[in-house]
């Protein structure tokens, strides 16, 4: 991360076990905005030698994290395009749920009329969208954290894992 009149810039580098620099020596520069960022995870991409980077920075108003997902292949291509993909992807709210299979799949907290819904979207190595699913918690927290996801079926379909967060009150005048 390079800071620059308070702002921050952030470059991903790829380095050999010879510790030499693959990317050249400053490294692929996510997104070209001024804005405060920063990259809350890598993880391997949805088809062989990809690399899937969810980063985010603060808006303008420094109100809320604009969260964004980008794949890179390992000459150091932007796949998603210089902006990556997502909007809102909070790095609080969003969980990568699983890469395989030629897509990822992940799960964002919503807040919908003051409720909290989640969304669990599939996106495909070209970025796009295939489906869009909403758990309406009905006031029961869904805990994103603990969402997986099983292997891909022949037919394009996973077998979701959830649970919610109960809050169980114990009587201790027993």
């Amino acid at each position: 991360i390079s800071l620059e009149d308070e702002t921050s810039k952030v470059y991903l580098q790829r380095i050999n076990l010879d510790r030499e620099f693959i990317w050249g020596e400053e490294g692929i520069q996510l997104d070209s905005s001024d804005d405060n960022q920063g990259v809350y995870g890598v993880y391997p991409g949805p088809i062989d030698n990809t690399y899937l980077v969810h980063w985010a920075r603060l808006t303008e108003f420094f109100d809320y994290y604009d969260g964004r997902l980008q794949l890179i292949n390992d000459e150091g291509d932007l796949l998603w395009g210089n902006h990556g993909i997502g909007e809102n992807a909070s790095p609080h709210r969003l969980k990568i749920v699983k890469t395989s299979d030629h897509c990822v799949i992940v799960a964002r907290s919503l807040l919908v009329n003051g409720d909290e819904d989640t969304q669990v979207t599939k996106i495909d190595s070209d970025g796009r969208q295939s489906w869009d699913l909403k758990f309406s918690t009905l006031g029961e927290d869904l805990r994103i954290e603990r969402l997986r996801a099983s292997e891909s079926d022949r037919a394009g379909g996973v077998i979701l894992i959830y649970e919610y967060q109960r809050n169980v009150t114990i009587d201790d005048t027993l």
